[in-house]
């Protein structure tokens, strides 16, 4: 099962949430094999404590459609019943990742891992976020309850449709604002 985090805006606390969950589910069910992917424009690990690899350094494996599980596992970090992989190290490789090779990395996770927990970031101009967005069984929005984001989540609805497999489950509204 894939799901997806989609932040409304930055800084809503998308990568928290993600990590969170992933942690909390890895501790009460150590049973589940779980991995939770970074998948946008940023590393998305700031939370995370332990060094670990990020989708760069799977670029070529990606892009022509070769992954080894044993290359897999040297560029991730696993704790547990938990796998953590990085998204983008480098911003500048952002453009070489397609939907194909995100959608590649997604079904090759998807058939080793109980559970696979994406962060999808907040930018759909990217083939990382785009490829996980089409790849999802279920899509959770985060959001705060701030102006802006209420305005960003209008204008992102339209195409945000256009790219997700699934509706979405719910709105986690992370910040309490008085």
């Amino acid at each position: 099962m894939i799901v997806n985090f989609l932040g409304i805006d930055h800084k809503v606390g998308t990568t928290m949430i993600t990590q969170s969950i992933a942690d909390a589910i890895a501790y009460n069910d150590p049973s589940l094999n779980i991995i939770r992917l970074a998948l946008h424009n940023r590393l998305g690990l700031d939370y995370y404590p332990h060094a670990v690899g990020s989708v760069d350094d799977l670029l070529i494996s990606l892009d022509v459609k070769y992954l080894d599980a044993k290359d897999f596992e040297a560029v991730s970090h696993k704790t547990g019943s938990l796998r953590v992989l990085g998204g983008l190290k480098d911003i500048s490789l952002g453009r070489k990742f397609g939907i194909e090779e995100t959608k590649y990395l997604l079904k090759f996770v998807s058939e080793r891992y109980d559970l696979v927990i994406v962060d999808a970031g907040a930018e759909l101009d990217n083939g990382l976020t785009a490829g996980a967005l089409s790849m999802g069984d279920q899509l959770f929005y985060v959001a705060t309850q701030s102006e802006s984001c209420l305005q960003q989540f209008s204008h992102m609805m339209p195409v945000v449709k256009l790219c997700c497999s699934k509706q979405p489950s719910a709105v986690i509204l992370n910040k309490f604002l008085v």
